[in-house]
């Protein structure tokens, strides 16, 4: 018996497989180019919409209030002796006018300190708490990227927009980290208004997490 049609059925299936094999290809290449590779946070939006913009802002008045009551006082004490200076119908002796302008000196001298201690010690205790708040979106960025089986990027705000993303698709996670961030520190808050977030996309570039 010859086995000539046998072997021509068989080399059709064989080709036919190719073809199905072949027009499979470009659809699931599309899919997995279309499937994020990242995912990326956007750090500055994600402290500027949550409560960490006022929990920090909150600390910084609380601590420096009574600093700033201090330098406005000296500074209003400081214009009042200008302007008994200036007054020309103050009454004063050559010694006082003298003593008076030595005073205002002193006191302008020691207002000009007071205020660079201000600026110094805002500043120091604004970067400890930014960075604290820094370090609480990142982990929550990291957990969440984590969940997904996704490598984590931040996007810093100093970065110039770029409409290329050179690790490919990207899954944006910054509203799931704002909502993350309002259920932790206004438990009693409503984030609904944050939904239909961690949507794929194809730009974002950002620095890699530390």
């Amino acid at each position: 018996m010859s086995t000539e049609p046998r072997d021509l059925c068989h080399r059709r299936w064989v080709r036919f497989a190719l073809v199905l094999a072949l027009l499979a290809s470009p659809a699931l290449s599309a899919r997995a180019a279309e499937e994020p590779r990242v995912a990326v946070v956007d750090v500055q939006k994600a402290f500027q919409h949550s409560p960490l913009l006022m929990a920090v802002t909150g600390t910084l008045t609380s601590q420096f209030r009574p600093l700033q009551g201090k330098i406005r006082g000296k500074a209003k004490r400081v214009a009042a002796l200008r302007r008994q200076l200036a007054d020309p119908n103050t009454p004063l002796s050559s010694e006082e006018r003298l003593a008076l302008q030595t005073r205002a000196d002193e006191e302008s001298t020691a207002l000009a300190a007071l205020q660079a201690d201000y600026q110094r010690d805002l500043r120091v205790v604004h970067d400890a708490r930014s960075q604290q708040a820094r370090a609480e979106i990142e982990s929550i960025a990291r957990t969440l990227a984590r969940e997904h089986g996704l490598p984590l990027v931040l996007r810093e705000a100093s970065e110039p927009p770029t409409d290329e993303n050179p690790e490919g698709p990207s899954l944006d996670l910054t509203d799931a980290v704002i909502r993350k961030l309002i259920e932790r520190m206004n438990p009693t808050r409503d984030a609904a208004p944050l939904a239909g977030t961690a949507e794929a996309t194809q730009s974002g570039h950002g620095v890699g997490a530390p």
